[in-house]
């Protein structure tokens, strides 16, 4: 590393700092060796970044007892959870938070000081997970969150110095994000000739794929979608912002399928004299004031998949069904932005994950095309 000094305060030991210039990064950095580690903030290479660095090199020489305590991994996320940014996240997002800190912390051990954590540290982290054999995109997830925190902890001074956010992903088709497949449309209806609504046991499956296979929302939602979110008489159904990933309310016409499949639930809501809010509530009578969970649906689609000779492809589940819905409308419409818009997304780069390629259409645009199958020809004369 190249150094230009700037500025130096003390002579040896942890009392010493230096501020530097680093021009092969273009940062300026102030740096203090603590407990025989180097402690260093960095600012951008310009004027305002070396005045910025000066500035904090001097308080941090002349109040050393405030300014150099090291915090550990667990106090920084102490810390982010009485923060105003953790505050206002939804309580989806904040549960997701905890779990995913849960796993960084479980790799990185919580009493650790959390200036220690460098890029090679987040390494080995990938390593471990991927052999593992947890997901690629469930990785990204954690480390998202690390560098959240991390980030946060940095502009507010908790921390000198934030390695993990510089953390990028490394190269290679295992790191890729993960590409989750829809169900194509024959598989659903193969899936949809094994249900068996008037079935006890079975009438949950049957209402909830019917409608997620007719309006696509998360699985997440739908399974806690309520009474009161449902209009027979308009012909609506709404999502409302609380079991939304982007806390936002979707109002959409139901289809004929959709109520059908709440007129199953609404049978079985009486005959069984549940008088609970959700739609697809729990089947163990313990559990009645809670909705049907994930595992359990995710078990009776794996069922259901058995039952109709469709292959069961690893993280599919209920987001293929979401992905074949938008395919659907985008087939129908001609328009990805409306398919997208149906299954409640206003992302629209969340149409390359979305809307698949169909190989039957584009068959269909071969045989459509001028002079079909001769060779040799460009189009029609």
């Amino acid at each position: 590393m190249t150094r230009v000094i700037l500025a130096r305060h003390g002579v040896r030991g942890n009392r010493r700092v230096l501020v530097f210039r680093d021009p092969e990064r273009q940062l300026v950095t102030v740096e203090r060796y603590v407990g025989g580690r180097p402690r260093r903030k960095s600012w951008p290479l310009t004027r305002e970044g070396e005045r910025a660095a000066k500035a904090w090199a001097k308080a941090w020489y002349e109040a050393p007892a405030r300014m150099v305590r090291e915090r550990t991994v667990r106090e920084i996320w102490e810390a982010y959870l009485g923060s105003p940014q953790y505050a206002k996240l939804r309580p989806r997002t904040k549960l997701l938070y905890r779990q995913r800190w849960d796993r960084f912390e479980l790799f990185v051990k919580p009493d650790t000081p959390a200036d220690a954590i460098t890029l090679h540290t987040v390494d080995q982290l990938w390593h471990e997970l991927t052999t593992l054999g947890v997901a690629p995109n469930q990785i990204r997830h954690i480390v998202a969150v690390a560098k959240i925190v991390y980030r946060w902890a940095e502009s507010r001074e908790l921390i000198t110095r934030n390695r993990v956010g510089l953390w990028r992903l490394p190269e290679g088709r295992a790191a890729r994000p993960l590409e989750i497949p829809e169900y194509t449309p024959e598989e659903c209806e193969r899936i949809l000739a094994t249900l068996r609504p008037q079935d006890g046991r079975e009438w949950r499956f049957a209402a909830l794929f019917l409608f997620a296979a007719e309006h696509g929302f998360r699985s997440n939602a739908t399974l806690h979608l309520t009474w009161q979110d449902v209009d027979l008489v308009k012909g609506t159904v709404t999502m409302v912002e609380d079991w939304d990933e982007q806390g936002e309310r979707h109002t959409r016409p139901l289809t004929w399928g959709a109520l059908s499949a709440l007129l199953t639930a609404r049978y079985w809501r009486e005959r069984l004299g549940y008088r609970g809010p959700w739609v697809f509530f729990s089947g163990q009578p313990a559990r009645r004031d809670e909705p049907w969970s994930y595992q359990a649906a995710n078990l009776a689609l794996r069922r259901a998949e058995r039952a109709a000779g469709v292959p069961h492809v690893k993280y599919r589940a209920f987001h293929g069904v979401r992905r074949t819905v938008a395919g659907n409308v985008r087939a129908e419409t001609g328009d990805p932005v409306l398919g997208l818009f149906w299954v409640g997304d206003r992302d629209m780069k969340q149409a390359t994950k979305y809307i698949k390629q169909r190989l039957a259409e584009l068959q269909a645009i071969a045989d459509a095309r001028p002079d079909a199958g001769r060779p040799g020809q460009c189009g029609a004369d």
